[in-house]
């Protein structure tokens, strides 16, 4: 991996409970885990329709050193955008990871 093309900082957030509502149910604030740079790769960016709505779709991998500990129920906060998690690929024997995730414009 060459550390030139890691030119976007990429925040990775996991939900932690902070307490409970009146109703007993769970609260979740998104807290960041960690800090990187990363290369932005994109892959699509289609328009998807759901309920006979349209929305845009972009889907994007992020290359990386090595974090540990990153969860498929995660999120990662880049140039502004959130993105949720879909797939982890280790890159070599823990030298770098690619980040498939997927978020809306």
């Amino acid at each position: 991996m060459r550390i030139g093309n890691f030119d976007r900082q990429l925040t990775i957030l996991r939900d932690v409970e902070i307490g409970r509502d009146e109703l007993s149910q769970p609260i979740y604030e998104p807290v960041p885990i960690a800090t990187v740079w990363a290369e932005k790769i994109h892959k699509t960016e289609d328009e998807r329709f759901a309920a006979e709505q349209r929305y845009a779709v972009r889907t994007v991998t992020f290359r990386t050193y090595w974090i540990e500990g990153i969860l498929p129920t995660d999120r990662l906060r880049c140039d502004g955008y959130l993105y949720d998690i879909k797939g982890v690929r280790e890159l070599g024997f823990r030298d770098g990871m690619e980040i498939a995730a997927e978020g809306e414009v």
